[in-house]
């Protein structure tokens, strides 16, 4: 049961940090500007340091494909629904990972749902 909450949170952040890093771009900050204020307060941590830099390359090598966060994401949320969970973040970040697979990401590392949110949300 422990690897359920752990892969929960793994996978809402890096959800969330994409997510965040996009909304900054389109209001017109840079992703340097933000990572170092990101990492420079309460919010800093070691997975956004390590995975910024695949967000600013677009190169996803996979440390932790992001079919298995999928498939550990519906795993969570069958978990919660049988325990009474409501855990409405996981859903939409399952949501995002499940549209990346669909998209040929599934082997690359599970950061690369930001390239889906960028396909998606181009414009």
């Amino acid at each position: 049961m422990m690897k359920m909450p752990v892969n929960h949170l793994l996978g809402v952040m890096m959800h969330a940090f994409a997510e965040a890093l996009l909304f900054g771009e389109r209001g017109g900050l840079s992703m340097d500007a933000m990572v170092e204020t990101i990492q420079s307060g309460a919010m800093a941590c070691p997975m956004y340091q390590a995975k910024a830099s695949l967000l600013a390359s677009g190169n996803y090598p996979a440390s932790f494909p992001l079919k298995h966060m999928a498939k550990d994401l519906k795993y969570v949320l069958d978990t919660a629904y049988e325990t009474g969970a409501h855990i409405p973040a996981a859903q939409a970040a399952l949501g995002m990972y499940l549209l990346a697979r669909e998209r040929g990401l599934g082997d690359m590392d599970f950061a690369a749902v930001d390239k889906a949110m960028r396909d998606v949300l181009k414009g």
